[in-house]
């Protein structure tokens, strides 16, 4: 993570938005608008009908979009034609053109399987250019594990010390329910 901070790569910060974005849809924005591939993640609400969800971070990132083309309409065409340029740097796997219909079918398999851990993994995929710098977004899958069925790795602790007070093995550590 340190190393991706002092290169100033945000991949790690858009694991941060994916994870969070399960919770808080408008961190969606974020993705979209620094990497933009990676939002085919969005995907996933419209694959689940989240309607809601797809909404909150379409509209906040319309919102944050309008205000800065406002307020500095000339920076949005710098963005637009720097996204055009090539970037020489090679990657490795697949092209972009290959990548993202496996990513597509990836999340449409995740989210009708409720497997919430593919959507990192999907936004992986869809970057530009695939770099080990990307392999960060892996990390995301960790806290997504298992969410769908209410575990999360802080309650295995949680619950081990409930039921030691339950039987009466843990001192003063009332029972937490699941």
């Amino acid at each position: 993570m340190l190393y991706e901070l002092d290169v100033a790569n945000v991949t790690f910060l858009l694991g941060l938005a994916i994870v969070a974005g399960f919770r808080y849809p408008w961190t969606w924005s974020f993705v979209l608008l620094t990497k933009i591939t990676p939002g085919v993640g969005l995907l996933w609400f419209a694959f689940r009908r989240e309607w809601r969800s797809l909404g909150i971070a379409l509209g906040v990132t319309a919102a944050i979009a309008g205000v800065s083309f406002a307020l500095a309409p000339g920076d949005w065409f710098t963005w637009f034609s720097v996204l055009l340029v090539h970037d020489p740097t090679p990657g490795f796997g697949p092209p972009l053109v290959v990548r993202l219909p496996v990513a597509v079918a990836l999340l449409w398999w995740g989210a009708r399987a409720d497997h919430r851990w593919v959507v990192p993994i999907v936004a992986l995929l869809s970057l530009p250019l695939l770099r080990t710098t990307g392999l960060v977004l892996l990390v995301a899958c960790l806290p997504l594990v298992g969410a769908a069925e209410g575990f999360y790795p802080g309650r295995i602790h949680a619950r081990v010390l409930g039921r030691r007070a339950a039987l009466g093995t843990a001192e003063g550590a009332a029972p937490i329910s699941a």
